[in-house]
């Protein structure tokens, strides 16, 4: 799988979650950004413990709170993941 085909899946899977999924369709983003903070302090504990594998999976936990978070800005008319990404 190429990174854009798993970028696209991720995107999808972020849509999805937020139209089937009860918990996801009352977040906004107040109450996902602890979430948020959560997951982007696991990343230097998985990298300081010297555990490749562990910090792909808190890249990908946070990778989809970036994902979650830029939906919600689109809902709302504010751009989204593509804006942000073009923000950098």
């Amino acid at each position: 799988m190429s990174l854009a085909d798993a970028l696209v899946e991720l995107q999808e899977l972020t849509e999805r979650l937020r139209r089937e999924c009860p918990w996801d369709r009352e977040q906004t983003a107040r109450t996902v950004v602890p979430f948020t903070v959560e997951r982007a302090y696991e990343v230097p504990h998985a990298s300081v413990a010297d555990r490749p594998e562990k910090l792909l999976d808190e890249l990908g936990d946070l990778l989809f709170q970036v994902y979650f978070l830029s939906l919600l800005l689109a809902e709302q008319g504010h751009g989204g993941l593509e804006d942000a990404a073009r923000s950098v």
